[in-house]
């Protein structure tokens, strides 16, 4: 089991990236808006070797108000080695992302 925990800038990056033969499975991420004023984040699931689109967007401009966070837990997210886990917020350093993997 592993915990990353990585401030969102409003640029795109990654947050998670799958190592491992078998890749890594996401038990749950947590988005915390640690700011006095509503923010949104954006979640990209990205295949090895690409880059974040609007083609693998899976929260779009989702909003957080202000020191709240969103967990993403219901659904297990498998990823293959070299996937990534990408996002970005509309204010840079006031969203945290939070994830826990397990390895296959």
């Amino acid at each position: 089991m592993s915990i990353q925990s990585t401030a969102l800038n409003t640029t795109i990056g990654n947050i998670f990236v799958a190592t491992g033969t078998q890749g890594n499975v996401v038990s749950v991420a947590y988005f915390c808006n640690r700011s006095g004023a509503t923010t949104s984040f954006n979640l990209y699931l990205v295949p090895s070797g690409g880059s974040a689109t609007a083609n693998n967007v899976v929260y779009s401009n989702k909003q957080i108000t202000s020191n709240d966070t969103y967990i993403l837990e219901l659904e297990k997210i498998i990823l293959a080695n070299g996937d990534m886990l990408q996002a970005n917020a509309n204010v840079g350093d006031a969203v945290v992302a939070t994830v826990s993997t397990l390895g296959i």
